[in-house]
This record gives C-alpha cells, structure tokens and sequence, in this order.
C-alpha cells in the first residue's frame, strides 16, 4: 500500500514476485476484506497477480466522513499496542500522539505534493470526521493516556474554517489539552488567536521558496508577503511554527536558492527543513 502502489501498480507487482498484490489508493477495506478472506477478485481497488497476468479490479469509493467516524479511535489502538514514550518528534512535547481529523488537502492544487497526487488522487479535497467524534477522541486521549503532553493533527493541512470550528468545540468542552497541525501559510490573525486560545502550539507549515514565480509554477496559492505577514502573526500570538522549503522545483536556480534561503533566515522560526524533489 502507499503512493508508490498509486504511482506504479505494475512496476511494484513485477519487481517481485513475492508480492501478491497492491492497493493504488485508499486501503482499509481492502486490506480488511483480505484479512476476512474474500476473494481477490471480488475486492474493488485490488491489483494483483494471477497464474502470472496481473488483473485490475473495478475501483473502489473513497470513504465518506460517515465512514471516517465509523472507525475506532487510532488512540485506542496506541493504548493498547504501542509504547508511546519510544516515539520522537523534534518540534513536538514528549510524549505526544498522532491522529487524524480528516482526510485529504482543501487545497490539493500543488504540482509537487505527494498525497493527492497518489492514494487520494480523484477524491473529494477534504473530507472531515465530525467535531463530536473529534472531541471524544480528545476527551479520551485526556482521560486513558493523561501521560501525553500534546496531540499532533495529521490532517493534510488543516483548513482556517476547520480549525475555527475545532478550535471553538475545544474551548467550548473546557478541554486542556496541546496540540499542533500541518497548516497553510495564509491563516489569518482572528483564526491564529481563537486557536492559540484553545491550545494550539506548533505549527507545522510548507513555504517552499521565496520566489513567486516559482511558486506560480507549483501552484502554491501563496506570495512571499503573505508568509511573511503569516508568520509575523504567529509570533504575535505565540504559536511556533517549523518550516519546510524545497530546493529544485520548476524554474529553479542557484539564484532563487540563495534568494530562498537568506528569506527564510529573515522568519526566524523555530525549525527549518530543506527537500529535494524526488
């Protein structure tokens, strides 16, 4: 399972011939009618190997947010299966935790990102869990694992009318509780503070480069002055945010790396991170 499934279904198949079969987009129930047993052929979204051809099944539907809920608590499985205190993350409280609000970037527009261009290739842009199985889920991580100091949401990034509405249900339950996500650089002052006020204490943000051409190029939908201004508001409120920026993209050169960096020097954010494009 995975993007390089999405990516290369055949390529993956025929490397090896101990690989039965792949799943090129989202994979719970699949994987969960292979573990039941169920015919290889009668499992949409399957790709696999058959007396030496490989057969594509039908497609399968994208979960719907009702599905989403319908699913246990990652948490819960963390409680019971995982030693949470062996588990690090540089810009992160120790010991922390990881779940999911929902699924899919409201963006999804950016030539260069991994998740929408594989698995969620096609889907709906962002498909959330509802507010109430979100708040249980943090009630619980409070009450079982009162041991964590903050919850990372791995939301793709988290919407500004998505983190209002989070936001405000956690103020409203009362719930003490940090926590940090992926986020846009264009999220307004209003919204930084109504979050920061309901716990929110890292920010985990994509610039990629300075330049605006470039960003043009991998349809960003944000300008160097905008992440500026941005991150100038998370100072403001006091969120930290780590950054990450990628070197290589369409209509790079040494220039606008150099450009880029001495930019990014300028935020003065809390962490840095530099890519490649693979």
């Amino acid at each position: 399972v995975g993007p390089w499934c999405a990516a290369n279904p055949d390529k993956i198949l025929a490397s090896s011939q101990s690989i039965d079969a792949v799943v090129p987009a989202e994979f719970d129930d699949v994987l969960l009618e292979l573990a039941n047993n169920k015919p290889k052929q009668q499992i949409k979204g399957l790709v696999y190997r058959h007396h030496g051809k490989i057969i594509v099944n039908a497609k399968r539907g994208f979960l719907t947010p009702k599905q989403l809920d319908q699913f246990p608590f990652v948490t819960k499985v963390y409680r019971e299966h995982l030693p949470i205190e062996k588990y690090y993350q540089a810009s992160l409280l120790h010991p922390f935790v990881d779940l999911f609000t929902g699924r899919g970037c409201p963006w999804s527009k950016c030539t260069f990102c991994l998740w929408p261009n594989t698995i969620h290739k096609d889907a709906p842009l962002y498909r959330p869990r509802s507010l109430e199985s979100v708040i249980e889920e943090l009630k619980f991580v409070r009450s079982k694992l009162p041991f964590v100091k903050e919850v990372f949401i791995q939301d793709d990034t988290l919407p500004i009318g998505r983190a209002r509405q989070l936001s405000e249900a956690i103020l409203k339950e009362k719930l003490k509780i940090a926590w940090s996500c992926y986020a846009r650089a264009n999220v307004d002052l209003k919204t930084l503070r109504l979050m920061k006020r309901a716990g929110c204490r890292f920010l985990h943000v994509g610039y990629e480069t300075s330049d605006e051409r470039i960003l043009k190029n991998i349809r960003k939908g944000t300008a160097p002055k905008e992440m500026k201004q941005f991150t100038e508001n998370t100072k403001t409120v006091g969120i930290r945010v780590h950054g990450d920026f990628i070197f290589g993209l369409p209509g790079e050169t040494e220039k606008t790396i150099k450009k880029t960096i001495a930019w990014a020097k300028t935020l003065c954010i809390e962490g840095y991170q530099f890519f490649l494009p693979q």
